[in-house]
């Protein structure tokens, strides 16, 4: 899935030893697909190796793009670059699932600045999602106190899978933080 705006899709080959300079724009490079890794080197002077599934958000946008073949036989790839997001959802290995039996929403936590609050564990829970509030004037931090953790901003989301343990929650800035709960229970 594709988020942003100029997202492209290029599929690129590149022969033994040889390289390929794609003149692209954008902050994201994202190895959709590829049969070798490879070398990567912007016009900024960034540079990394590259393999199926790698994303790479540069700090400068690009406007060329050389890639660098340093294997042996052909790079075939499909790189995807542009100004915005790539979420892969590719699953490897052995997956087994069990679906869920119920949704339980959560009351919402009010907190106030420094104040911690704590979910307790549930041994049925699937996944637990938290939603910060859009009218927040500061953060929540998934942690015990301030500054630890990850922060939880203004209509952001966050959600935990396959633990079943308590969550702590902690309060930053001023006025009321309002976070919403929903868990999944199997």
């Amino acid at each position: 899935m594709t988020n942003g705006f100029n997202i492209n899709r290029m599929r690129v080959v590149v022969k033994e030893g040889k390289a390929e300079n794609l003149a692209i724009s954008g902050r994201l490079i994202y190895c959709e697909e590829a049969n070798k890794d490879f070398k990567i080197e912007t016009d900024e002077g960034s540079r990394a190796v590259m393999s199926a599934g790698r994303k790479i958000r540069l700090t400068e946008p690009s406007k060329n793009l050389n890639i660098v073949n340093t294997g042996t036989g052909d790079l075939v790839c499909v790189i995807t670059y542009g100004h915005g997001d790539v979420e892969d959802s590719a699953v490897t290995g052995e997956l087994a699932i069990k679906p869920a039996q119920t949704i339980n929403p959560l009351p919402p936590v009010v907190l106030t600045n420094g104040q911690v609050y704590t979910i307790p564990d549930n041994d049925t829970r699937k996944s637990l999602t938290l939603y910060a509030d859009a009218e927040n004037q500061g953060r929540v931090w998934l942690a015990g106190e301030k500054g630890k953790g990850i922060p939880l901003s203004a209509g952001h989301a966050h959600e935990i899978n396959y633990f079943a343990g308590e969550v702590k929650l902690c309060g930053d800035g001023t006025g009321s933080q309002t976070v919403y709960l929903m868990e999944v229970n199997r």
